[in-house]
């Protein structure tokens, strides 16, 4: 037997190996997906021409002791999940949806994986894996930012109500004013 028929075999054997009792997967709350996601992100980024030009979509939740099996090698658990990145080339322009899967474990990141622009497994494996959607997240209400003139404004007619005296009026206008 040759040396390389003994490494595929080796090596087909190593993945065969599973842990002796696997728990079950369990969708990650809000909040746990909320905290894996900036840090699966931050990770993204890192591998990135262009960081700060990346944006993120999350089409499924992670899910904890779930695990995702590599082309080669023993399958890898922690809490997984695909996500879909797009951001700049070096040429500037925006290379388009690129999947990738994330595990990520206590240690931190377990396994990373992303397409290429030849190479599609990644989408294909996640399409098929039954991952639950990603919670809804609230977006959070933005506040109009309220201006120097909005404040005064608001100060004068207070002040034509009688709520507030001229002397007061005076030195909240010159307070916002930076005087």
């Amino acid at each position: 037997m040759g040396l390389r028929r003994a490494l595929v075999i080796g090596a087909m054997t190593l993945t065969a190996a599973a842990p002796a009792e696997e728990a079950p997967s369990v969708p990650a709350t809000a909040q746990e997906f909320a905290d894996l996601r900036d840090v699966a992100e931050a990770y993204v980024r890192g591998r990135l021409v262009d960081p700060e030009s990346a944006q993120f979509s999350w089409p499924s939740n992670f899910m904890h002791g779930a695990s995702w099996k590599p082309w080669i090698g023993r399958s890898v658990y922690g809490s997984m999940t695909c996500g879909i990145v797009n951001s700049r080339n070096r040429m500037g322009g925006y290379v388009g949806r690129t999947y990738f899967a994330i595990v990520i474990g206590d240690g931190g990141i377990n396994w990373f994986e992303m397409d290429d622009t030849q190479h599609f497994r990644v989408q294909k494996k996640c399409e098929t894996l039954a991952l639950p959607p990603a919670p809804v997240e609230v977006p959070k209400t933005a506040e109009a930012p309220v201006s120097v003139a909005d404040e005064i404004r608001k100060l004068g007619e207070l002040r034509d109500q009688g709520l507030v005296t001229q002397e007061e009026f005076d030195q909240q206008k010159r307070k916002l004013l930076g005087l």
